[in-house]
């Protein structure tokens, strides 16, 4: 049986495990940058954006532990990844918006 998302995370939060964090990538790198294409369209900006998700995830593993997901599937990871793309979509509509006030 495979290690479970939370605890790939867990190990790699832990002891630093590279190979646990590449599985994580391997398993959701495409759903995530599917999730990042609708919100944003163009490849290569979504491309970057679930990098940019993954990088974030290398800084604070334990932020998807499993004592703080206890009792639930591993959904709450992918959602807390979606989570971030929309913030990471409204914050770059609005300092689009400002760059055109700007240029006004």
């Amino acid at each position: 049986m495979s290690d479970t998302d939370l605890e790939l995370l867990a190990r790699y939060g832990q002891q630093n495990a590279e190979d646990a964090f590449t599985e994580v990538v391997l398993r959701h790198f495409d759903l995530v940058y599917a999730a990042a294409l609708r919100q944003v369209r163009p490849p290569q900006l979504a491309e970057e954006v679930a990098q940019s998700i993954f990088s974030d995830l290398t800084r604070q593993p334990g932020r998807f532990a499993p004592r703080r997901l206890r009792g639930q599937d591993e959904t709450p990871l992918v959602q807390s990844m979606v989570t971030s793309l929309s913030s990471r979509k409204n914050r770059k509509r609005g300092s689009t918006r400002m760059d055109l006030r700007a240029t006004a």
